[in-house]
């Protein structure tokens, strides 16, 4: 059936940003709607923002466009060219390959409610405006701007925990099957991942 239960869907809080990027983003809860209704070429997210939290680093997309609309409260829309105020009902769009990096601010005393719709697209690059960081298309780890890459594991989340992921401890062999990112939380964090979860 296509009408999506909404009280069903995992929320999401916080961000994957390495320390301490993700800081600003803690508050953050996002339920992926676009996802659960399995939806491929776009996502569409709701999310609360509570007082004080921001919906990101300020950022923009080589190839990805991105429409947020505002359902309650009121949010600061924060760009290169300053501050505007955005409340219930209003819209605002971002273009492919516009570099002028956004994200928005609850400066108010109410928790913002938002969707936040954008495409997905092959051979994206997400810019940071303000920050050392970049996501490169192809690539599934965080890196500075000059190509130099950051740790896989975000240094906000705790051990034995990746993104919803289920991660569970061995003893002291790392079992033969784990490789790649399973073999940096065998040795890095004493876990194993053997199954996703429902927030991954």
């Amino acid at each position: 059936m296509p009408k999506v239960d909404v009280t069903q869907v995992p929320e999401r809080r916080g961000s994957d940003y390495p320390a301490p990027y993700g800081e600003p983003v803690s508050g953050r809860i996002r339920q992926a709607l676009g996802r659960a209704g399995g939806l491929t070429d776009f996502g569409v997210n709701l999310v609360r923002l509570p007082p004080g939290a921001w919906s990101s680093q300020r950022h923009w997309h080589s190839r990805e466009e991105e429409f947020v609309y505002v359902l309650a409260g009121e949010l600061a829309l924060v760009t290169e060219a300053g501050e505007q105020l955005l409340r219930a009902g209003d819209g605002a769009a971002f273009p492919k390959n516009v570099p002028d990096g956004h994200h928005m601010i609850n400066r108010g005393e109410e928790t913002a409610v938002y969707l936040d719709i954008g495409t997905r697209c092959d051979g994206d690059t997400c810019h940071y405006s303000d920050i050392d960081l970049r996501l490169e298309a192809g690539v599934d780890r965080y890196s500075h701007k000059d190509g130099t890459p950051l740790p896989l594991i975000p240094a906000s989340l705790p051990p034995g925990c990746l993104r919803g992921i289920d991660c569970r401890r061995f003893t002291s062999v790392i079992p033969p099957r784990i490789s790649g990112i399973g073999r940096y939380l065998a040795l890095h964090l004493g876990v194993y991942v053997v199954a996703a979860g429902p927030g991954a």
